[in-house]
Formats: structure tokens, sequence, C-alpha cells
């Protein structure tokens, strides 16, 4: 069966995005200052989705240490379950970052996250000796 060149505009470039690798879907999205355009270009296609969260979230932990310090915790060694914390820990401080909570009486959901993360950042920063 010999491929057909489709005469719909906006297949054509979905059907390049996806026969691009993984390693330039991450090289193109580590371009992206806002999140928002990450998770626009990660939908795109299915190939892109899948690279940007392939390698054992890499992506994340590349990410997380260029926005964030040398996080304090300890890595378990095994390198899908550290990424996908750098991956949680990232979206985590993002969120409290973009919402900015004002605090009453610290009860509510996103001042208790703020609250935890905070704690986590002075509990690394303690243990690093800074």
């Amino acid at each position: 069966m010999r491929y057909a060149p489709s005469t719909d505009p906006f297949q054509l470039p979905s059907r390049a995005v996806s026969l691009t690798s993984p390693q330039l879907h991450q090289k193109i999205a580590s371009h992206f200052d806002k999140d928002y355009d990450i998770i626009k270009y990660r939908n795109l296609c299915r190939t892109s989705f899948q690279a940007i969260d392939a390698d054992g979230y890499s992506f994340w932990r590349r990410r997380f240490l260029e926005v964030f310090e040398t996080p304090g915790w300890k890595l378990t060694g095994h390198r899908l379950n550290d990424n996908e914390k750098f991956r949680d820990e990232y979206t985590k401080r993002k969120l409290v970052l973009l919402k900015r909570p004002k605090f009453k009486k610290g009860n509510d959901e996103v001042e208790k996250v703020c609250l935890e993360l905070l704690r986590q950042l002075v509990v690394g920063e303690c243990l690093s000796g800074g």
C-alpha cells in the first residue's frame, strides 16, 4: 500500500510531528518558557505526548533542575521513581507559585500544600548545609 499525501492541511503538521524522534520532541519542549505551552505541545499528538513522558520522565527531571535548586530529598537510586518525584514536585511547586495563596488560618487545601512545600524547602536547605 502506497502512502497517499493528505490534502487536509490540518493533518500534515501532525503527521510530520509524529515522525520526529523523542529527543527532538523533548528538545523542542525544553525551549518553551511557559508550562502551558509545554502541555499544549505535549497534547499535540500521541508521539509528542509519549516523548515528553518517555525515558522515565527524564524531561521533568531536567525541567525541575532548570527552574528550581537541587532538592534536598534523598534519591532512591531507581531512575523512574526519582524522575516521577521530580515531575510531581515540579507540578506541585508551579501550582503553589501560580496560585499565590493568601494565608488566613492555614487550613484550606492550597494553604496546606504551600506550607508543606515551604517546610520541605527549609528542611532541605538545612540538610544540605545551606
